[in-house]
């Protein structure tokens, strides 16, 4: 704290009215955004790609439609020529999430943590 702080808060004043805006807008955002669950099929279906591709190597979405099956019981659908379960959507999106993905499951190796996906 420097001086100037430390005499604002002796003189009763607090924090700057647009310092507490953006950080209750930052941690309203984080809420909203960093909820730890998929909802609905859409959303495994896309991020079956990425956590495919990183964590088993492939792009065979067995374990992952089985890991979500409460979202997933329609999804059970095989390719006729490839025998692996057919994923209906674009990769796009799991692309735009591979550099976040990448570094949250670094950070989590790096530290020891669980790196399930």
């Amino acid at each position: 704290m420097t001086e100037s702080d430390q005499a604002d808060t002796r003189a009763g004043r607090g924090p700057d009215r647009r310092t507490v805006a953006w950080v209750a807008l930052w941690l309203a955002l984080a809420v909203a955004m960093l909820r730890p669950w998929i909802h609905g099929a859409d959303g495994t279906r896309y991020y079956a790609y990425l956590r495919s591709a990183v964590m088993d190597g492939d792009l065979d979405f067995r374990n992952e439609y089985e890991h979500y099956a409460h979202y997933t019981s329609d999804l059970m659908r095989f390719d006729p020529e490839t025998g692996r379960l057919a994923n209906a959507v674009p990769c796009g999106s799991a692309l735009l999430w591979a550099p976040w993905f990448l570094a949250a499951h670094g950070w989590a190796w790096m530290t020891g943590a669980a790196t399930e996906g």
